[in-house]
């Protein structure tokens, strides 16, 4: 939204430069904020990957001057090496909309993702909304019966300063950090706060991560 900072949805479907908490940082980065797929068609062994490819990390380029697009964060460098991935990602970015194509033999699916944050020309109000929209389209391109799952993890980094280094789950801004699940009709939210900062605190805030569905299961917290 329009004054409300950006996260940038990257070619190979990841998540980075995060810049939500009042910092310009083009190199930030939150560990465990990721989208993955599990898949099982009929007769056939499960598949699980991570919505991202990792066809990119070995690649030898000499980047441009000044930019850091290229920049891969360490937290996000072992999450794709540590976890299986999906082979190939196509990516087209027509503004406003992001739409990341995911490519793998191994899944009996078609899956695709459009990425926007809420835009009305002359509406700064409804343009200035902080919030991101994801929406993922699932196709069985096979003959058999598939069963399918898709998920959303995101780390609670209310207190972090934006720049300082988030390892794993520990950062020096970290602390008193809780989760809480809200069901009401067609929705599940995971609230994301925290309980030792003030409200007037520069690094107090909220976060939340919703789903848009009736068939939804949701933890607060996983090891």
């Amino acid at each position: 939204g329009i004054g409300t900072g950006s996260i940038a949805l990257c070619g190979d479907g990841s998540l980075r430069q995060w810049q939500v908490v009042n910092q310009v940082n083009h190199i930030g980065y939150v560990p465990h904020s990721f989208f993955a797929v599990w898949a099982r068609q009929r007769g056939m062994e499960p598949v699980a990957k991570l919505l991202q490819s990792a066809a990119f990390l070995e690649e030898d380029y000499e980047p441009p001057h000044s930019i850091s697009d290229h920049y891969v964060p360490p937290g996000l460098d072992r999450l794709m090496t540590q976890l299986p991935c999906v082979e190939e990602t196509r990516f087209a970015g027509e503004y406003p909309i992001a739409e990341v194509f995911y490519l793998d033999p191994e899944l009996p699916l078609d899956i695709s993702l459009q990425a926007f944050s809420p835009f009305r020309p002359f509406d700064a109000e409804a343009s200035g909304i902080p919030a991101i929209l994801f929406s993922f389209r699932v196709r069985n391109r096979t003959k058999d019966r598939v069963s399918a799952a898709l998920l959303a993890s995101l780390q609670n980094f209310v207190g972090w300063d934006g720049v300082s280094l988030i390892r794993d789950v520990q950062n020096p801004g970290f602390g008193g950090n809780q989760n809480r699940l809200h069901r009401t009709a067609g929705c599940y939210t995971l609230e994301m706060q925290t309980s030792r900062l003030q409200d007037d605190h520069p690094h107090w805030g909220e976060l939340a991560l919703a789903a848009l569905a009736d068939e939804v299961s949701a933890l607060p917290q996983w090891d």
